[in-house]
C-alpha cells in the first residue's frame, strides 16, 4: 500500500544473528534471563549457557546503521532432571522468584536459576502435568498445573499453596492466565474460563494445533487460526483487526510493539492419483510439478515476520534457508536480552533476533511516512526499558527525543500538504515557530535575526543523526505545494489523497499557522521570538478571509499591546506594519 503517495517501503527491526552452535543436543524448550540461556533438551537435561556480545563500533559513514554484532558463549552447567531420556517439553524463568520451572515426562520441577539445584514442591500433585502456565499479581504469582481433566491452582507467597481444583471435560494442549480469566486451547477450539463465576465458554473453533501469545501492553491475546492472528481482549472479544502470516505459524511471541512467529516452510504438494492411473496423469502432474517450482521461488521457505502489533503491518519478513529449521522461540517476558531462535537440528544451534538500534527503525518509518508506527515505536521501546531497568536515557532525555520526533513528523506532514495532522505534532514538539514562519513568503519581520540554517553541520545545537528532515528541502511554500501536486499526480490511483489546488492548500497552511501562533504567543518568553511570531501572526489576521479586524480575538489585541522589556513601543510598531504581501 502506499503511504500518504510515497512509494511503499518495508522497514528492519531486527537482525538474524547465529549465536551458540554446537549444542550437543536437540533442544526442546528454551529460557532465558539475561544473558544466561536455559536449554531443555530431548534426552532429559538442563543446560546453562552463558552469552556475551561482541558488538563493534558503528562506522562514521553509517552512523544509522546497525552495529555489527557477534557473540561468545560458554556452557556453565548441565543438569539431569532424573526422568530417563524423557524430553523437557515446557520451560518457564521466573526471575524476580529465582527460579525455572521445567516440564519432563508429566513431572514439573522446580531449579535454581543459578545453580540448577533441583527441587519437587508440589510433591503428588507435581506428576502427570499436562502443562502449566502463571499469572503475576500485584505482590505475588499464581500458578495453574493441568492435569488429566483438571485444573489445580496454586499461589506462591514464599511457598507455593494449593487453593482450588477446577474439572475440565478434555485436555488442553495450551493456556494462558490473565487477571480471573484462563484463555485454553483445544485441539479443536479455543475457549475461556472465567475463575469468578467457573463459567466456561467457547471463543471460537479451529483445526489446527492451537498457538496463543499474550500482547501485554494493549492487554489483548493473539489467538491463531491457521494464517491469521485474532486480536482478542481479556473479556474475550474480538479488538483492532488481525495478524496476517504467509502460512500458519508453528509460534508467536512478543517484543514491544511487534508480533514475532517463526511460519515453518510449507509441505510438498503429496503426489496424486494410484501408481496404476499414472499415465493417465502424467501431463498433469507435470504441470504440477513446475507450479511447485514456482512456489518454491515465491517464497514457501520458511520465514521469521515481524508485525506491529496494534497496526497489524508487516514490518518485516526474514526467509531463513531450508538447511535452518527453528523450531523454538525464546519467550521476551522471561527477560533475556535478546529473543533467540532454536533449530530443530542436532546438533543444534542458537539465532538471536537483535533489535536494529531504536532510533535508527524510528527514522526509517519516517521517511516511510509511518508517522504513528514511528512514534509508537519509540514509546513503547521506552515503557518496556523502563520496565526491565534497561533505559539508557533520563526522563529529561526522552521527552526532548520525543519532542524532536514530533518536530520531524509536523514538517514532514507539512510537506506533504497534510496542514492540520502536521500542527497537531507541532504542537507537542518545541520547534522554533520562526522554523514554519520562513517557509511564508512576507510573513517574517523585516528587521528578524532569524536565519534559516541549510546546512545540517552548521547548526547550533547540532541536529540529531536520526532526525531526517534536514535532507528536505525546506524552501518556500509555494514550491513546497508545487512540488508535491507533481508527486501526487505521478502517484499510482491507488494513493488515495486527493490532489488539492494551491490556492486551497495556500489558505489551509495559513489557517492552521494562525491557530498555532495563537497558542504560542502567551508561552514565548524570548523577546526576539516574540517579535516574529507578533508580526506573523498580526499579517496572518489581515490575510485569512474569516477573519476581520472588528472580531480581533482578546489574543491578538494582547500581542498589539505587548512592550517587549527591550524592545521599545516604535520598533514593535514598525516591525507590525511591515509588508504585507504573503508572495
Amino acid at each position: 500500500a502506499e503511504q500518504r503517495g510515497h512509494p511503499a517501503r518495508m522497514n528492519s527491526a531486527f537482525e538474524l544473528v547465529s549465536a551458540i552452535s554446537g549444542i550437543p543436543c536437540k533442544i526442546e524448550t528454551l529460557g532465558a534471563w539475561g544473558n544466561n540461556v536455559y536449554v531443555g533438551t530431548s534426552d532429559g537435561h538442563v543446560l546453562l549457557y552463558v552469552m556475551d556480545k561482541v558488538e563493534a563500533p558503528a562506522t562514521s559513514s553509517s552512523s544509522t546503521s546497525s552495529s555489527s554484532v557477534t557473540f561468545k558463549s560458554r556452557m556453565e552447567k548441565k543438569k539431569s532432571l532424573g526422568h530417563g531420556k524423557k524430553p523437557v517439553t515446557m520451560m518457564e524463568v521466573y526471575p524476580d522468584l529465582g527460579r525455572l520451572l521445567v516440564l519432563c515426562d508429566g513431572n514439573l520441577e522446580v531449579l535454581n536459576l543459578y545453580t540448577l539445584e533441583q527441587s519437587n514442591p508440589f510433591g503428588d500433585k507435581g506428576k502427570g502435568v499436562i502443562t502449566f502456565c502463571s499469572r503475576k499479581g500485584s505482590q505475588d504469582y499464581r500458578f495453574c498445573l493441568q492435569l488429566k481433566r483438571k485444573l489445580l491452582l496454586y499461589e506462591y507467597t514464599g511457598h507455593y499453596e494449593f487453593y482450588k481444583e477446577i474439572p475440565l471435560t478434555e485436555n488442553a494442549l495450551s493456556m494462558e492466565w490473565v487477571e480471573n480469566t484462563i484463555f485454553l486451547g483445544y485441539k479443536k477450539e479455543y475457549a475461556k474460563l472465567d475463575l469468578l463465576s467457573g463459567e466456561m465458554s467457547t471463543l471460537f473453533p479451529i483445526e489446527a494445533e492451537p498457538v496463543m501469545h499474550l500482547i501485554p501492553d494493549d492487554a489483548a491475546l493473539v489467538l491463531v487460526h491457521e494464517d491469521i492472528g485474532v486480536m482478542i481482549d481479556y473479556q474475550g472479544n474480538p479488538t483492532r483487526g488481525m495478524l496476517k502470516w504467509t502460512g500458519p505459524p508453528s509460534v508467536v511471541t512478543y517484543h514491544a510493539p511487534y508480533a514475532i512467529a517463526i511460519v515453518p516452510p510449507a509441505p510438498p504438494t503429496p503426489s496424486s492419483g494410484p501408481a496404476a492411473l499414472a499415465h493417465l496423469v502424467d501431463k498433469d502432474k507435470d504441470r504440477d510439478r513446475e507450479r511447485d517450482k514456482d512456489k518454491d521461488k515465491s517464497g514457501t521457505k520458511g520465514v521469521v515476520q515481524v508485525h506491529n502489533a496494534r497496526s497489524q503491518r508487516l514490518v518485516q519478513s526474514m526467509p531463513y534457508p531450508p538447511s535452518v529449521q527453528f523450531s523454538r522461540l525464546t519467550d521476551p517476558k522471561s527477560r533475556g536480552e535478546f529473543l533467540l531462535l532454536a533449530t530443530s537440528s542436532s546438533p543444534a544451534s542458537l539465532y538471536a533476533l537483535v533489535p536494529v538500534p531504536l532510533l535508527t527503525q524510528v527514522a526509517d518509518l519516517l521517511r516511510g511516512r509511518k508517522i504513528e508506527d514511528a512514534l509508537e515505536l519509540y514509546k513503547a521501546s521506552w515503557e518496556r526499558d523502563q520496565e526491565l531497568g534497561t533505559s539508557t536515557l533520563t526522563q529529561a532525555q526522552y521527552t526532548q527525543q520525543l519532542a524532536d520526533l514530533h518536530q520531524e513528523a509536523g514538517l514532514l506532514l507539512f510537506l506533504d500538504l497534510e496542514f492540520e495532522e502536521a500542527f497537531i505534532h507541532f504542537e507537542q514538539s518545541s520547534i522554533d515557530p520562526r522554523i514554519i514562519i520562513s517557509l511564508f513568503p512576507g510573513l517574517l519581520a523585516s528587521q528578524t535575526n532569524y536565519r534559516k540554517q541549510t546546512d545540517p553541520s552548521q547548526l547550533q545545537p547540532p541536529k540529531p543523526k536520526y532526525l531526517v528532515v534536514t535532507e528536505m528541502n525546506l524552501d518556500s511554500l509555494s514550491n513546497i505545494i508545487e512540488r508535491r501536486r507533481k508527486q501526487l499526480a505521478l502517484a499510482p490511483s491507488s494513493a488515495s489523497q486527493t490532489i488539492i489546488s494551491a490556492e486551497t492548500a495556500l489558505q489551509q497552511s495559513r489557517s492552521q499557522l494562525y491557530k498555532f501562533l495563537e497558542k504560542r504567543i502567551s508561552r514565548t518568553s524570548r523577546d526576539d521570538i516574540f517579535k516574529d511570531i507578533n508580526t506573523a501572526f498580526i499579517k496572518l489576521f489581515l490575510l485569512l478571509p474569516q477573519y476581520a479586524l472588528s472580531s480581533l480575538p482578546s489574543s491578538a489585541s494582547s500581542v498589539l499591546t505587548y512592550n517587549s522589556p527591550s524592545t521599545s513601543s516604535s520598533s514593535s510598531s514598525s516591525s507590525s506594519s511591515s509588508s504585507l504581501s504573503p508572495t
